[in-house]
């Protein structure tokens, strides 16, 4: 989306209320109580109500545990460069705002993204993605929250081996979780890098600094369950490729998705134990709820997900949704991202949802872009 289609989602949004949280909180019919329940919906909001209203502006969501019976959820938002929500990040801008020690170097780095003639922005985009564990988030007010870069086309792709652009994006995530680079652990990100073959890229960058030192490759591209096979072998982990097979071969007999990806952990040690495959369509922001009939029902028959979660699920991408607002009339657009089975050891350990919210406005023409891990 461009950053003008933002700027003027952002004023109507300021006009509606004061934060995310009292926007979101007039959402919750749209978000089903077998996927976020009664409490955890609060938690959530609580969260959500340190942050500005105008980051509905650009996706916002959740990371939805489809194996646990709890049903919980942890909040992933959007923030672009450049906009109100950017600078909200800012040092001292607002006392509800947390991650101005959580992470403090942040709005630095929004800054460089700002900038279209910053060599960050031209790799890297304009946007960064924030992930928050909500609960964790009310028990330690300053806990930081995962933040990703997701860098753009072909910036990353394999085959080009360019150092000096991967670089300068782990440079960017070590300044904004605070960190000093590692030197270990880039090696092994840059040997990650090398194992992709042409057809594929690094599609995201990020970290999660409250859970230790690592990493977190998306890796895209792969046409098939082989071509993963192929780049694990080379990137010396092939032991996880046996359940990739089954998972991927079962769900592409259904014809269940179009796109296919990994996320690895990355450490100074090496590859970290959990694998994440993640099973996508073909356009990032598919409307049509039909597009996920097949994966979902897929999964229902791998019972390794909670029914009732599943049927919910299958709710979410419904169609849009025209809402009254005190700025005049607004679209709440859902979508399911992609689905992720995390594997640990050869056996699937979670299987997870990650859904998506827009707030639509009139004047808004463009499809957004949204990524997840």
């Amino acid at each position: 989306m461009s950053t003008y289609s933002i700027q003027t989602a952002e004023e109507r949004l300021l006009s509606e209320t004061d934060s995310l949280g009292e926007l979101m909180a007039r959402f919750r019919r749209h978000a089903p109580r077998p996927l976020i329940g009664d409490q955890e919906w609060e938690r959530i909001l609580a969260c959500a109500r340190r942050l500005p209203v105008t980051l509905a502006a650009a996706p916002f969501g959740f990371e939805l545990p489809l194996h646990d019976f709890r049903p919980q959820a942890d909040l992933g938002i959007s923030v672009v460069a450049g906009g109100h929500s950017g600078s909200f990040f800012g040092e001292g801008s607002s006392p509800r705002n947390a991650d101005a020690a959580a992470l403090p170097n942040i709005a630095r780095m929004l800054d460089r993204m700002a900038d279209k003639e910053s060599r960050l922005q031209r790799i890297a985009g304009p946007k960064l993605m924030l992930s928050y564990d909500c609960e964790a988030a009310l028990d330690h007010a300053s806990a930081a929250p995962g933040l990703f870069l997701y860098p753009v086309e072909n910036a990353l792709a394999g085959g080009s081996s360019n150092f000096q652009r991967l670089g300068l994006v782990l440079d960017a995530i070590d300044t904004a979780a605070g960190r000093d680079a590692d030197a270990a652990e880039r090696e092994q990100v840059e040997e990650a890098y090398m194992a992709l073959s042409p057809e594929t890229c690094i599609g995201g960058i990020g970290t999660f600094p409250a859970r230790g030192r690592s990493v977190r490759l998306t890796l895209a591209g792969f046409g098939t369950a082989h071509d993963i096979g192929a780049f694990l072998e080379r990137a010396g982990c092939p032991e996880q490729y046996a359940a990739v097979e089954a998972i991927a071969s079962f769900l592409a007999e259904r014809d269940a998705f179009a796109r296919l990806g990994i996320h690895l952990d990355m450490k100074a040690s090496g590859i970290g134990p959990q694998l994440g495959l993640s099973f996508a369509q073909a356009r990032e922001w598919a409307l049509d709820g039909r597009h996920w009939t097949a994966l979902i029902d897929g999964m229902r028959a791998q019972r390794l997900a909670v029914p009732d979660k599943l049927s919910a699920l299958a709710q979410w991408s419904s169609g849009p949704e025209m809402l009254l607002g005190q700025s005049g009339g607004h679209m709440l657009i859902p979508c399911i991202h992609h689905v992720k089975y995390v594997l640990a050891g050869g056996q699937v350990a979670q299987v997870k949802a990650y859904v998506a919210w827009l707030v639509h406005f009139p004047a808004q023409t463009e499809e957004p872009r949204h990524g997840a891990d």
